[in-house]
This record gives structure tokens, sequence and C-alpha cells, in this order.
């Protein structure tokens, strides 16, 4: 059970869990991971949470297993990092703050990583370039699911809390307690019923599998030069 302090983030994280829940697959990667948020959900072997923010990986890394691993990149610049090699592919709530042009090759390097038997779920806007972002994923991948969120009640409830920040901090204190959090899961409930309409919602969960490309290779990153214990860094140029 996800208990957020926003309904359309109770809604996503707990379609997350149900994905990931039997994906007991070798790697795992978690893109815009900042401090590894997401790493609690992923079974794989070994998780690799991807961030340009090197303090945010180190905290990732060092509240983590010995399983877990951190690599201080750009999404826009993860063309190195070996194809069709990674069971398990994950963005959530990253990938929009991206300009378009980044965001492309942050989507076409994500889709190329995924192995042939792998999981690709990426999270982003219901904005001018989302039918681009999808046929990205489509040249890749031979099925693909399309989940919508955050639908007018998640958003006014949302929009309410966001505007109370700048005004006394009271409301956006109190979502944050654990009656407010539960009174945020409650309406997320709401989301399964306006999950499949476009038009009603502002993010789109993407959800791909069975790859075009049938090719697989290992995880090595053993050509990157490493930060510490268990980073790897791939902003060196």
């Amino acid at each position: 059970m996800n208990i957020k302090s926003r309904p359309s983030k109770c809604f996503v994280y707990n379609r997350l869990d149900n994905l990931l829940r039997n994906r007991y697959d070798e790697v795992g990667v978690d893109a815009a991971s900042a401090n590894f948020k997401n790493c609690s959900k992923f079974k794989t072997t070994k998780y690799y949470g991807v961030d340009i923010d090197l303090s945010a990986v180190r905290q990732g890394v060092e509240t983590g297993g010995e399983n877990v691993f951190g690599i201080w990149a750009d999404l826009s610049e993860l063309d190195k990092l070996p194809s069709s090699s990674v069971g398990v592919v994950v963005s959530t709530f990253s990938l929009y703050h991206l300009v378009w042009s980044k965001r492309q090759l942050a989507l076409v390097n994500l889709c190329r990583l995924v192995r042939s038997d792998g999981l690709l779920v990426v999270e982003l806007l219901t904005d001018e370039n989302l039918d681009d972002s999808i046929k990205i994923i489509e040249e890749q991948f031979n099925f693909i699911e399309i989940v919508y969120f955050k639908n007018y009640l998640s958003q006014w409830y949302e929009r309410l809390i966001q505007n109370n920040i700048s005004v006394t901090g009271d409301l956006y204190y109190f979502a944050n307690t654990l009656p407010f959090r539960f009174l945020a899961w409650f309406l997320g409930f709401f989301e399964f019923f306006t999950y499949q309409k476009k038009g009603s919602n502002k993010h789109a969960l993407i959800i791909a599998e069975n790859k075009k490309n049938k090719i697989n290779n290992n995880f090595d990153l053993s050509q990157f030069p490493m930060i510490g214990k268990n980073i790897f860094n791939l902003m060196t140029k």
C-alpha cells in the first residue's frame, strides 16, 4: 500500500507495485531515480539508480544494500550503456522535466536498454509531445499499454495543496499527516474510473513489453570509472 500526500501518486505507485511484484530479473534500472525512490519496489537481483544529481545518488547507495548501485549520468546521454541488457527499466515523475529534444534521446535509450523479454515503464505528461513519445516506444516494442491518471478530482485536490504552500502552508502540512494521506489514498481510487480517458487526465503511465529486437546482452559496466563504492561515472567525457 502506497500512502502518499497526492492521490495521483498513490494510484501510480500502487500500479507500479503490481507491475514489478513478480519481475525477478537480474538487472533493474530506475531512471532519474533521485535518492533511489523506487528501489524498494524492484525485485531484481541488482538495482541501478540513474541520476544527474550526484549527492542524491550517493545518498541512495549509502542507504541501499550490497546489490544497490548508482549511475551518475545525464538521461539524455545514456548511449554508452549496453543495448538489450536490462530486465526492468522504470522512470516515474521525471522525464517531463526534460526539454523535448533531451526527452527524445532519453526515451530512445531507455527503450534500447530493455532486453527482449524485459519490461519498460515510463511516466509522461499528456502534453503535445505524448503521441511522439508513444511512437518512439512503439518502434521497439510489440505490446504497449497506456494508463492515464491524475484526473480532475486529483488535479483539484493537489492544486489546493500546492496553492496553499505559498499562502500559509497549513494545508500542505496537514496533507502530509497520516489522516490526510489516507484521504489521498482514498481519492486515488477514483483514478480507476478514468484511467482509459486521455482527455480528463494530465499524466500517462506507459507499459511496454515484448521487444522487437530479440538480441540480449550482459549489463557490463566495467568500462566506466567508479566514484567511491558502487557508483559508476558516465559524466566523464
